[in-house]
């Protein structure tokens, strides 16, 4: 999904996972979400219409796939949870990182 995004696009899909689906470019969203300015959300908006990871509907803002925001919601607490079948049981695995978004 995002090895090509940069941090503003990242943000940008952070806040829409987090329930924002309009008013992105108001001041208390952009400082929230460390979003620069309102004509810098416009062109990170743009994109990611443009890459399909947003859509909008009645002028609001939704990820096209929900899975995403349940990642990026996991991302942000620094913990990515995954299971590892073995040969009786799955096993859950942790991996703890920092991240810079």
């Amino acid at each position: 999904w995002t090895e090509n995004l940069v941090a503003n696009q990242m943000r940008l899909l952070r806040a829409v996972a987090d329930g924002l689906h309009d008013g992105l470019s108001s001041a208390d969203v952009i400082r929230r979400y460390r979003l620069v300015s309102s004509a810098n959300v416009v062109a990170v908006k743009k994109s990611l219409l443009d890459k399909n990871l947003l859509y909008s509907d009645n002028g609001k803002l939704y990820l096209t796939d929900p899975v995403m925001g349940m990642w990026l919601k996991r991302l942000d607490q620094n913990v990515i949870s995954f299971f590892v079948p073995s040969a009786a049981q799955a096993v859950r695995t942790e991996f703890r990182f920092q991240c810079a978004v």
